[in-house]
């Protein structure tokens, strides 16, 4: 593999002489996931794009595999439902870097060309290449979108995890999640005093049963309503009907640890910029005496709950999930857990993971949040710079 560093200025890429006196006067070079005839001017030091033109100077890499020449990296991070307005949101994103970064509409997939938003200094709105790393940023991914652009690899690729999947492949990769049931719940609810009834894939905490067993009946949590109720035996029967049809699970309930006498489970946040490493550990607290903090009571730091044996145990467990989820899911530059300690063997149980995380407990905590803006930039230069993105498969559907 050769790589040289570029400049690419309105619509002329400058690079070294040298490179570009061994390559003929015309050829094709893939500038993102895109393939352009270029013009060499040998003695200039420059290639000439003729299919696009960048108002602004942009550093850029150009790498020789074999007989193919890219250039990039090329970054998109694509939205749902994005116009001029919106689109001043995703600002923190352009760094000044050596990546090519816009963002783009979901839409733009199903055209022959994508119209993009690119910034620096200010907004320009123009035809931009097909990016070969994709930031999905949409809510819920569309499994569509990643065939539309079968040379460029989707970061995030999925953004709402099925809890049932998701609970099986840590499982078999030796990593503790609470025994998790779908489609008919008619035995599984007998082996539970307290167990958890969730939709399949992501409902940020709403239509969520929290249910207990009592002596003869069942004391149950609506997280819609934020209501208790009791519900007899016949009645228990009738939700667990109504729900297993609608894409539920139910998930045992781990009885956890306390602080100051209320519940408490942790929020786990990682980067993978480009190395994967946890950002942030929070420790969360119940207003119930059962666990459920999708609206906490408080949020802490975890150096007033875990020893610091258990907060590297933690982090341990954050990166082993990080690589089972992109070794069967594709590349996820940030990534969430929700985790509970059990109060009676101490053991970490892994409840839900999230592919679009929440970035409220690090404001909260005050921690940098311009890292999660700096990251995916920080990961697209770092597998198109070394072969990365070729090791993983681009345009595999995953």
């Amino acid at each position: 593999m050769q790589m040289v560093r570029g400049r690419w200025t309105k619509n002329q890429i400058e690079l070294n002489r040298t490179f570009l006196t061994r390559l003929p006067d015309k050829f094709e070079i893939y500038l993102g996931a895109e393939k352009v005839q270029v013009v060499n001017k040998k003695s200039c030091g420059i290639l000439i794009v003729k299919s696009f033109y960048l108002p602004s100077s942009r550093e850029i890499t150009v790498r020789k595999i074999g007989s193919e020449i890219s250039a990039g990296p090329v970054l998109g991070i694509m939205a749902r439902g994005l116009d001029d307005e919106s689109a001043e949101r995703f600002i923190r994103y352009f760094m000044k870097g050596s990546v090519l970064s816009y963002v783009f509409d979901e839409s733009q997939l199903t055209k022959q060309q994508i119209n993009g938003y690119y910034f620096d200094e200010e907004w320009h709105h123009l035809k931009l290449p097909k990016p070969n790393f994709v930031f999905d940023r949409t809510y819920p991914s569309r499994p569509e979108n990643r065939s539309r652009l079968p040379r460029s690899a989707f970061i995030n690729p999925i953004t709402q995890f099925s809890k049932s999947q998701v609970a099986k492949i840590l499982a078999q990769n030796g990593i503790a999640v609470p025994e998790t049931f779908s489609g008919t719940f008619e035995k599984a609810y007998r082996m539970f005093s307290l167990f958890y009834l969730k939709p399949d894939r992501g409902s940020f905490g709403q239509d969520m049963f929290i249910v207990q067993k009592q002596s003869e009946d069942y004391t149950v949590y609506t997280s819609t309503s934020d209501t208790l109720h009791t519900y007899s035996a016949n009645e228990i029967e009738w939700l667990l009907g109504a729900i297993q049809e609608n894409g539920y699970i139910l998930q045992r309930g781990i009885e956890p640890i306390y602080y100051k006498g209320e519940p408490a489970d942790f929020r786990l946040h990682l980067l993978a910029d480009p190395h994967p490493r946890v950002t942030l550990i929070a420790a969360r607290t119940s207003r119930w005496p059962f666990l459920y903090t999708s609206t906490p009571k408080r949020i802490i730091k975890t150096g007033r709950v875990l020893s610091e044996k258990d907060k590297k145990a933690l982090e341990d467990l954050a990166i082993k999930v990080h690589s089972v989820i992109s070794k069967v899911y594709g590349p996820y530059v940030e990534l969430s857990l929700d985790v509970v300690q059990e109060k009676s063997s101490e053991k970490f149980y892994v409840i839900d993971v999230n592919g679009k995380s929440t970035r409220v407990h690090p404001q909260i905590l005050r921690y940098d949040i311009e890292e999660y803006f700096r990251a995916p930039e920080k990961l697209a230069n770092h597998l198109f710079v070394t072969g990365g993105d070729l090791s993983m498969g681009m345009g595999r559907v995953r």
